[in-house]
């Protein structure tokens, strides 16, 4: 790891270990099997593995998903994503609920888009909310754009 061989050189105003190994590291990168950034796989595997390891999600699991969602949604809308990848994340098993624990889209993963009608459905055995901080348009975690390409169904619409 980067950070073990930087706590060996000190950081300076000329020098910042951490940046001068990966720059060494991936300077050929058609050639080099080291990547400078992770890949949208290597990120689809961080949240699988967030899942994984523990049954509910916390408030720092939801800034971590926040935050590779909103990387994944860059990387869609830059035309850096090949239909395997946006497969690999309708079927991913990585998506935080307003129960806080973890479920796929397969296990009737809706967006919240009535309150209303979410009343009826809440403690229905089969259906999940996707988290709300993850999809108010007005919140810092606003990640609907990237579940819309995702296509992940709205309440309204199953309900209607």
């Amino acid at each position: 790891s980067m950070r073990v061989i930087a706590t060996y050189y000190r950081k300076t105003d000329q020098f910042d270990p951490e940046r001068f190994f990966c720059r060494e590291l991936c300077h050929n990168i058609g050639r080099s099997l080291v990547r400078e950034t992770p890949s949208v796989e290597d990120y689809q595997d961080v949240l699988t593995a967030m899942s994984q390891l523990k049954p509910s999600v916390s408030e720092e699991d939801l800034n971590h998903c926040h935050r590779i969602f909103s990387h994944i949604y860059s990387e869609i809308t830059k035309g850096m994503l090949s239909g395997d990848e946006i497969i690999r994340m309708r079927n991913g098993s990585f998506y935080p609920t307003s129960k806080m624990i973890w479920a796929p889209l397969s296990q009737y993963l809706v967006i919240n888009d009535d309150d209303v009608v979410a009343r009826r459905f809440q403690e229905a055995k089969g259906i999940h909310f996707l988290h709300p901080l993850l999809v108010q348009p007005s919140g810092k975690f606003d990640c609907s754009p990237l579940f819309q390409i995702l296509n992940f169904p709205m309440l309204s619409t199953l309900a209607g």
